[in-house]
């Protein structure tokens, strides 16, 4: 029977720090389990997104909740995954949208707890899974445990990644907390290990189905280099096969990897010439959320350029926080100097200087480069993401310095020239966070006069103030200071000062990720007063399945979902392009800023005509019974709309009796070839209650059923059944939006789903009588991406079996234990081996 051994019992002891650490940074959440991680009483500010008035909330609470109650719900309602999404833009695939993450294991667990806030739980067990990651990959690397613990800690409590988890971006944080699990497999793998080249294409293929592909994607490229790097040193030695297998090895478990996916990849694919075109972005317009030369300052605080709701710096704080915090910043520079592998520090110096020179955007060089070289960069528009990978390198840098001073022979360390050095550094620079506010002003006065950009310089002014008097950066320096300071006095002074500025380092991240993880009740986000008056007004009308026309600010997409109201536009950007056609034109009537243009200008009077007369195309089309926007503004333009209430705050509803039932058949087609053209204009020009729009009448010469609405199912959206009784035969019309992949049964028999109206779902009812038409959803390329997963999940899964089989005959299972430990935490000899190679 295998045992811990005395060393190993520490050493699980002083892993506790990393769920310590957690529970501290998430103590609000601890105190209140059902709440959330959200900020519910000041928006947040983001400078780049200008125009447009933040409400309350983040991305959890706008984008991910809803989606994810909604796919609770209907998975508890109907005992299986909905696979089509129509609760917003008219319908939309659920299995394709890149983001929607149906298929990552763990979200399993959050939906089957149902609970919202289960979301924040999973958050909170990935930030402390990646700290275990890091600590798991450092000590691979040969750190001793309290540097691979310090380094663990600065990745799970890393600024970036609580800023992320702030803004409610969950798939994100999931995704970076496998990053040191990959470079763990790959150092295995590298190290000619099995469990290396089985564990990486899952850890590769986990990190992709966390539902942001953006995060898998920098990591594949960094691996990509990685081993490219590996390679180019092979060939330099003479050994060319081995660099040509190095990088075969790589392809084929990447290749492996998207095997995994192919559930996912199957159906995105797919859905690819469908989705709006917008999604690819040229270079050109990628300006925003990158750093600039302002965000050095955060490198001594997070907090150096305000607060969320009170940034100062460019675009949004949670992009563009450059920070590792000030005391892991010191033990950093002290790994880069003075840790024995030398080129251990260096390659992850090169991580953490590549990742900040991209995340800088196109001012740099670097990202425009990597954009013209590789494809799939135009699918991404934040180049600041690459910070996941720059707290990575950091955290591992700041534990090297940890792990420099607790080695035993010093490896060449003067003490007392470093403790004097770093001492001085540190108070100089104090006094120069002190003074800076008071000189600073005078100088940018000087630049101003010769050009200098006069909100840059208010930026830079107000930077060097909240620095001065920034808590955290005082509570940092003054401790860092006073360890040294006492450490230097003290028997073994690198090893005090080791675990002195290691507690405060993972202190410093503490208070901070505690100042800044507050919690909210998901009660205050499901709408007032003022929403449940708008609700009260839509419950009242028999027609439930109609849709309702909102922003977020009148009608928040979560209490829609929460009441089982459809809206034609959510807070999401995964759209279909020729419905995005038509509902684009509501935009400027639900969204209360003041229109473009502000004073009256010849015409407007006609214009403003026309723009009403084509968005009430729009709510007909969609099925839109209500509007529920700002009280007053454009939407008063849309004439034909009964406002029926006005005492509900800042909102107000108006009725539109002219719109069309979700589902009703008409007699005639106006054939259509398609092509250019407006399309809502094209939709204007006819009598929607007489014909529909297709390329072809499917229906032979005869007499044909006039209009009638038809009964409606939608509590299967993946089937909805419509019933109608028709006198001859006719078209039946379906309000949801036409993809492939849907199927329909008339009265038993197989009936093509065709394209009308430029977006909806039309089927030919051939005879008169008694109909039941059922339409089924099932996703292209779904069936061949399980088959594709299936086979390599099993394959996959039979080569673990046999071998670990191989290893427990050879070894028993005791001994087989011992060294399925030792893949996480190698031996002391074993490190050292590491440190000296």
């Amino acid at each position: 029977m295998w045992l811990p051994t005395k060393q190993t019992t520490r050493e699980m002891l002083l892993l506790l720090v990393l769920p310590a650490l957690t529970a501290v940074c998430f103590q609000s959440l601890v105190m209140a389990p059902d709440a959330l991680v959200v900020d519910a009483e000041r928006p947040s500010v983001d400078h780049a997104d200008r125009g447009h008035v933040r409400g309350i909330g983040n991305d959890l609470t706008t984008v991910f909740l809803p989606r994810f109650q909604y796919v609770v719900d209907k998975t508890r309602e109907n005992g299986k995954w909905p696979l089509w999404d129509p609760t917003g833009f008219g319908g939309r695939p659920l299995v394709g949208n890149p983001q929607a993450g149906l298929f990552y294991p763990l979200i399993w667990v959050a939906q089957y707890w149902g609970n919202a806030s289960s979301l924040c739980w999973l958050t909170v067990g990935h930030l402390l899974f990646g700290g275990v990651g890091v600590y798991v990959l450092t000590r691979r690397l040969g750190y001793q445990p309290l540097a691979a613990v310090v380094a663990g800690g600065c990745f799970e409590a890393s600024p970036y990644l609580i800023a992320h988890t702030f803004e409610g971006h969950y798939p994100h944080v999931w995704s970076a907390c496998w990053y040191p699990w990959a470079f763990w497999a790959m150092e295995m793998a590298t190290k000619r290990k099995a469990a290396g080249f089985w564990l990486l294409p899952v850890i590769l293929a986990l990190t992709f189905l966390t539902g942001h592909p953006q995060e898998w994607y920098y990591l594949v490229v960094a691996l990509t280099i990685w081993v490219l790097a590996g390679a180019t040193r092979d060939f330099r030695r003479g050994e060319a096969a081995q660099g040509m297998g190095r990088v075969l090895c790589w392809g084929g478990l990447l290749g492996l990897s998207l095997a995994f996916c192919a559930l996912e990849l199957g159906p995105e694919l797919a859905a690819g010439p469908w989705i709006l075109k917008r999604s690819v972005i040229p270079l050109a317009q990628v300006n925003r959320y990158h750093l600039h030369g302002l965000n050095l300052f955060q490198l001594l605080s997070p907090f150096a350029l305000g607060r969320p709701d009170s940034y100062a710096g460019h675009d949004n704080y949670w992009e563009t926080v450059l920070s590792i915090g000030l005391a892991p910043l010191c033990l950093a520079i002290v790994g880069v100097l003075k840790h024995a592998n030398r080129q251990l520090m260096m390659r992850w110096l090169v991580v953490v200087i590549l990742s900040v020179l991209f995340a800088a955007g196109r001012k740099l060089g670097l990202y425009s480069l990597v954009y013209e070289i590789l494809p799939g960069m135009d699918r991404f528009r934040v180049p600041s993401r690459t910070l996941f990978l720059a707290s990575l390198g950091a955290s591992i840098l700041a534990g090297g310095g940890v792990d420099a001073l607790l080695r035993e022979d010093g490896q060449g360390i003067d003490w007392g020239f470093l403790r004097t050095r770093l001492r001085g550094g540190l108070i100089s620079l104090g006094v120069v966070v002190l003074i800076l506010p008071i000189v600073l002003p005078k100088i940018l006065l000087t630049k101003a006069q010769g050009g200098l950009d006069e909100e840059v310089a208010q930026r830079e002014a107000r930077a060097a103030r909240t620095l001065a008097t920034s808590p955290i950066f005082w509570l940092s320096l003054v401790g860092v200071v006073g360890v040294v300071t006492i450490a230097g006095r003290a028997k073994g002074g690198r090893h005090a000062a080791a675990w002195g500025l290691g507690t405060v380092a993972l202190v410093e991240l503490a208070v901070y990720g505690q100042a800044l993880l507050i919690c909210a009740p998901v009660s205050s986000f499901l709408g007032g007063a003022e929403v449940g008056g708008v609700l009260s007004v839509i419950r009242n009308d028999s027609e439930r399945l109609q849709r309702v026309a909102s922003i977020g600010s009148a009608l928040p997409d979560l209490r829609a979902v929460a009441e089982g109201v459809e809206k034609t536009n959510i807070n999401d950007g995964f759209q279909i392009q020729h419905a995005a056609d038509l509902y684009e034109r509501l935009y400027a009537f639900l969204d209360p800023a003041t229109p473009e243009g502000g004073k009256d200008r010849p015409m407007d009077g006609a214009v403003s005509w026309h723009r009403g007369r084509m968005a009430k195309v729009v709510l007909d089309q969609m099925s839109a019974r209500y509007v529920v926007a700002g009280g007053e503004g454009s939407v008063d333009e849309l004439a034909s709309l009964e406002r029926v209430a006005t005492t509900l705050g800042k909102s107000a509803v108006w009725r539109n009796r002219g719109s069309l039932p979700r589902a009703f058949v008409v007699p005639n087609v106006r054939v259509s070839a398609g092509g250019g053209g407006d399309p809502v204009a094209t939709v204007a020009g006819l009598d929607v209650r007489r014909e529909v729009l297709m390329g072809f009448d499917p229906l032979p010469p005869g007499p044909r059923q006039e209009f009638m609405a038809a009964g409606l199912n939608m509590d299967d959206p993946d089937e909805p059944v419509v019933s109608v009784a028709t006198e001859a035969p006719g078209l039946l019309v379906l309000g949801n939006t036409w993809m492939p992949g849907w199927t329909a049964t008339v009265d038993g028999e197989p009936a093509e789903v065709h394209r009308g109206n430029h977006w909806a779902q039309v089927v030919a009812i051939r005879r008169a009588g008694r109909h039941e038409v059922v339409f089924k959803y099932q996703p292209p390329g779904y069936t061949t991406g399980m088959a594709v997963a299936l086979v390599s999940i099993l394959g996959w899964a039979g080569l673990g079996v046999l071998l670990v089989g191989f290893r427990v005959r050879e070894l028993g299972w005791a001994r087989w234990l011992s060294a399925g430990w030792t893949l996480f935490t190698p031996s002391r000899a074993s490190c050292e081996s590491t440190i000296r190679g």
